[in-house]
């Protein structure tokens, strides 16, 4: 359980950072534009297509991991106190 727990959330994180790369560091610009235009540049339509499907991959891994963390939950409180406080 602990384990799908840190598989998802590491899925989680690398998702949300192919989202960011596409947003702030696959978008290149020249020097001199970028010291004259503050905001980044928009995507293109095809970097945002892949940005969405990423985002629809990352609803599906925070249900997974949420469902994980309820799962986790449940089987706390269906520990005795005993076994509870030998665990932490």
């Amino acid at each position: 359980m602990l384990a799908n727990i840190e598989e998802y959330h590491t899925k989680l994180h690398e998702t949300y950072v192919d989202i960011y790369k596409i947003y702030f560091i696959e978008i290149k610009r020249s020097w001199i534009m970028s010291k004259i235009i503050d905001s980044p540049p928009e995507p293109s339509s095809e970097q945002k297509k892949k940005a969405y499907m990423y985002f629809d991959e990352l609803e599906e891994i925070s249900e997974q991991l949420m469902k994980e963390f309820d799962s986790f939950e449940m089987s706390l409180r269906l520990l005795k106190e005993e076994e509870l406080k030998a665990l932490f």
